[in-house]
């Protein structure tokens, strides 16, 4: 399981979803998200907030490879559904960055 973007922070580094997949699939932070952020809001949202922290698309690219290598498949939870942007600037849509990459997509 991956999430690209995970919001809310419930303790000091310890995030809702993560929490769970680490608990229930034994499955590390570092396999299951690539960016977290700190306030239960939308990722472009989470973005502005937090402008120390930009996407990086090929990084992305890059940790979905390396789980595609490492699983046997690979389920990812989208952002908000296909078409929507990160930033309000660019409307370019995030989620078809990860249609070639992965086994399994999930909107």
């Amino acid at each position: 399981m991956f999430k690209s973007f995970q919001t809310e922070e419930i303790e000091q580094g310890k995030y809702p979803d993560l929490e769970v997949f680490l608990n229930e699939c034994n499955l590390a932070y570092q396999d299951t998200s690539l960016y977290t952020f700190k306030d239960p809001v939308s990722p472009h949202l989470a973005f502005k907030r937090e402008t120390n922290k930009k996407l990086d698309k090929y990084k992305l690219r890059e940790r979905i490879n390396m789980l595609d290598l490492n699983f046997d498949f690979v389920l990812i939870e989208g952002a908000g559904g296909i078409a929507v942007p990160i930033y309000e600037e660019n409307q370019n849509f995030y989620m078809t960055l990860l249609y070639n990459e992965a086994s399994i997509l999930i909107l």
